[in-house]
């Protein structure tokens, strides 16, 4: 249910180098049991989240770990705030920019937090060693997996059977949260040599890249293989058929938020179609992380981001082509006539700490999207509408 929502959810919201490195690979023979949540399941805090029924199960039967991590850019410096190992594998801990004050401003913000990345499937051992302080007492979100961590002087450790995001805060202060991007393993991941043998693909290595805007045309696919990190702006107006993809990392840290003249949105699409974007991270955007403007055919899957403000924004304007409320920001079919008169939209900010945490959410359905979107979650809710 969880992997359909988020999906159906992403899809509505219409929301070159230095350095070397690159990804290793391990597996384990080691039989995984996905049915436990790590033995450490049960209530966190006062409030009991564990639900089975909600965890992103794999597609697959998974009966060995496998793990693959990425070597981080060596011109980049590592956060001093903590350490953080897989499976006794040391992981490049980046330092990014947040802004804990939730809301948009224009000053840069003051406040950074660590985050991780790599790809798991099966059971990893996380540990993280916190540099600064001691820690008394720690928190794994989603609370839904329902994980204990153990502290051991200033170690937190416990261990992941399911690929998601996370974050790891001690002390109950948000803002020591570290981010844990734990994805599945990458389907059909892009290789150099097959990028070189096709010109539809733009192919951004491991290393650091200040890139600012990158070419793109209609039929074209921008891969970020781990380990890479960009600074710069994908923008198409007319466009189709555009994928962006891969395990790298887009980030706006260089960029002037005061500057007119600098293009500040990690992604802007306009009257495009056909567009994918999924399984890159975004750190420190100058602004929204993607926008899309009268735009069809949008799918958004696993976005990883830690902007706390105006993720991801969606513009449908009415102008000459008939665009604005007469659009389903779904599926992008112009209202007919009961459509027109069955308007249906959302607009709801999400708390802490869900996924969607101050994501603002904004679509119109026609008739068949909202049948689709409630049969979808309907499960959740309507079993006591009535008492309600």
């Amino acid at each position: 249910m969880k992997n359909k929502f988020k999906s159906l959810l992403a899809t509505a919201l219409l929301v070159i180098g230095l350095g070397g490195c690159g990804s290793k690979t391990s597996s384990s023979s080691e039989p995984v049991n996905q049915s436990s949540t790590n033995s450490q399941t049960g209530v966190v805090g006062e409030n009991n989240y564990y639900n089975e029924e909600n965890f992103i199960r794999p597609e697959n039967n998974v009966t060995t770990t496998k793990l693959v991590t990425y070597d981080g850019p060596e011109y980049l410096n590592e956060s001093e705030k903590v350490d953080v190992k897989v499976n006794d594998k040391d992981l490049f801990v980046y330092e990014t920019r947040v802004n804990h004050g939730r809301k948009f401003s224009w000053d840069l913000p003051t406040e950074t937090a660590p985050v991780v990345t790599f790809d798991f499937e099966g059971k990893v051992h996380i540990e993280i060693d916190v540099k600064e302080g001691e820690v008394n007492s720690a928190q794994v979100s989603p609370l839904v997996y329902g994980i204990k961590p153990i502290i051991n002087g200033n170690k937190i450790s416990f261990d992941l059977e399911y690929p998601d995001n996370y974050t790891v805060e001690y002390n109950g202060d948000y803002k020591t949260a570290i981010h844990i991007f734990a994805n599945g393993i990458e389907k059909d991941p892009i290789t150099k040599e097959e990028a070189d043998k096709d010109d539809s693909i733009i192919y951004i290595g491991p290393g650091v890249y200040k890139a600012d805007a990158i070419p793109v045309k209609d039929d074209t696919t921008i891969y970020l293989a781990g380990g890479a990190y960009v600074y710069g702006q994908v923008r198409a107006e007319g466009l189709k058929n555009i994928t962006i993809r891969g395990r790298g990392i887009f980030s706006g840290e260089i960029y002037n938020r005061r500057s007119e003249s600098e293009y500040l949105i990690p992604i802007e699409m306009r009257s495009s179609e056909n567009i994918t974007i999924e399984d890159v991270a975004f750190l420190d955007p100058a602004g929204w992380t993607i926008a899309l403007y009268k735009s069809k055919n949008i799918t958004l899957n696993n976005i990883i981001d830690t902007n706390n403000y105006n993720s991801l924004y969606s513009c449908l304007r009415e102008e000459k082509e008939g665009y604005g409320n007469n659009v389903c920001t779904m599926c992008g079919k112009k209202f007919d006539f009961f459509d027109e008169q069955e308007n249906f939209s959302f607009d709801k900010m999400i708390g802490y700490p869900s996924y969607y945490d101050y994501k603002r959410i904004r679509f119109k359905l026609c008739v068949k999207c909202f049948d689709y979107l409630m049969y979808s979650i309907s499960p959740l809710f309507l079993h006591d509408y009535e008492d309600k």
